[in-house]
């Protein structure tokens, strides 16, 4: 098989509206403006031939590709050597400046950290730590970013804005399991939180559940208000990681982890713990100046300076919206 078809095939897991969506993206046109809309590997195989026609083209729509799920990113490698004559680095994605069309300012703990949880696989437990409104829960969009590019299906729950039947029902969803199994082993139980957690237990050591992998991303868990029933869910099932009851291709995040001295003593050495601190003027200045040196420009001390006061003027960094607005503020200097 040629380095061609390689690719041809793992785009083909793609359905048409994807397809659609990853040509909108990449090369912000309508795949209907290339080729004539048939089966998806017909499809696939003309909007190829289309696209080698224009070297520009085929590398936009392949650089797109990269950031894709690991095996359409090792086909993309394997394509894009096989018809330029050259190798493409893979970007690494823990050091990436911009995540889902926002900036991720800082956040060296988290980056540093997050790439050995989930690719040493000696540790299942993370929690950050920082102030509220210090950029916390915009590290979920970081981290669902990640974790795709290595395979891994993250999803975000808020535990401020659930109960307990309304994250299982999330969770059942999020994770395609069988909601029917699931519930008859949930029937069992005197809790659903307990009945969840067995079923959980028993049903993803098999096929073809034992094969994926997933993170579970639980925001605001310093919050008082979340209900009690909610946080012991979430607790017991950090406890069933921690125990190993759980098979290894779940890992659990929480964002804001709550005090440390009424945390579970038994999870203390499991977890990683990360720091998220207010984001600071420096943070700013660092971000401006390594996005400049991706886009092959180095800036001037005016220009630096210039560029931070237009971004930072009149914003306060420990409030919600100073915060948006940072982040409004610095699109500008990638989508221009």
């Amino acid at each position: 098989m040629s380095a061609r078809d390689h690719f041809e095939s793992a785009l083909g897991l793609y359905n048409i509206d994807q397809l659609k969506m990853v040509v909108d993206k990449a090369l912000k046109m309508r795949l209907e403006d290339y080729v004539r809309i048939e089966s998806i590997p017909v499809t696939i195989h003309n909007l190829l031939v289309q696209l080698e026609m224009q070297d520009m083209l085929l590398k936009n729509f392949l650089l797109y590709c990269m950031n894709a799920s690991p095996r359409l990113r090792d086909a993309t490698l394997e394509y894009y050597k096989e018809f330029f004559g050259i190798a493409l680095q893979a970007p690494d994605p823990y050091v990436e400046l911009v995540v889902f069309n926002n900036a991720f300012v800082d956040r060296q703990d988290l980056r540093d950290k997050l790439r050995n949880f989930f690719t040493s696989k000696t540790h299942f437990l993370l929690a950050t730590k920082g102030p509220r409104f210090s950029g916390r829960s915009h590290c979920a969009s970081f981290i669902k970013y990640v974790a795709k590019t290595e395979g891994i299906e993250a999803f975000a729950l808020d535990m401020l804005e659930a109960d307990v039947e309304s994250m299982i029902s999330e969770l059942i969803d999020d994770m395609r399991l069988p909601l029917k199994e699931f519930r008859d082993r949930m029937a069992q139980h005197s809790t659903q939180a307990k009945g969840f957690i067995s079923a959980l237990r028993g049903i993803v050591r098999d096929p073809p559940f034992s094969e994926k992998r997933w993170c579970l991303v639980f925001d605001h868990h310093d919050r008082d208000e979340i209900d009690p029933e909610v946080r012991a869910f979430v607790e017991g099932l950090m406890q069933e990681v921690a125990k190993n009851n759980l098979p290894d291709n779940i890992s659990i995040i929480l964002l804001g982890q709550g005090d440390w001295a009424v945390f579970p003593y038994n999870l203390h050495h499991q977890v990683i713990e990360v720091s998220t601190p207010y984001i600071e003027n420096t943070d700013v200045e660092r971000y401006l100046n390594a996005l400049a040196s991706k886009n092959g420009r180095q800036l001037t001390n005016d220009e630096l300076t210039t560029r931070r006061d237009e971004v930072l003027d009149s914003l306060n960094l420990k409030e919600l919206k100073g915060m948006a607005e940072m982040s409004a503020r610095l699109r500008k200097f990638f989508t221009n």
